[in-house]
């Protein structure tokens, strides 16, 4: 399964890309301490053909988390309760395909 372009909402898909949407990738949003900030980016990943799932919780996502289950991870940069780039190496140990993207929800000035 191939899981490479995210339009925007306002956005029109092209033919070409459309199978991309058809094939429903599965995403998992790992959420730090504000799980609201990340509404949007579900909400959004939704309305554009994917299946997304979220945690709130990193601990109880790694210990559900399973090998060939989600074609993406996306983690917040910022998790109490464990580390993103410890997170990460776990994730990859238990799936080497899965794809992780570490974003962060903060305003930068």
């Amino acid at each position: 399964m191939v899981c490479k372009v995210v339009f925007p909402v306002s956005y029109k898909i092209p033919q070409q890309h459309q199978q991309l949407v058809n094939n429903k990738c599965r995403i998992l949003i790992i959420q730090g301490d504000n799980p609201d900030s990340y509404a949007t980016l579900k909400l959004d990943l939704e309305r554009n053909g994917f299946m997304v799932d979220t945690f709130t919780d990193p601990l109880i996502a790694l210990n559900n988390f399973r090998a060939g289950l989600f074609d993406m991870v996306v983690l917040d940069k910022k998790m109490s309760k464990i580390n993103p780039v410890y997170l990460h190496k776990r994730l990859k140990k238990i799936d080497e395909k899965v794809r992780i993207c570490i974003l962060s929800s903060s305003e930068i000035y």
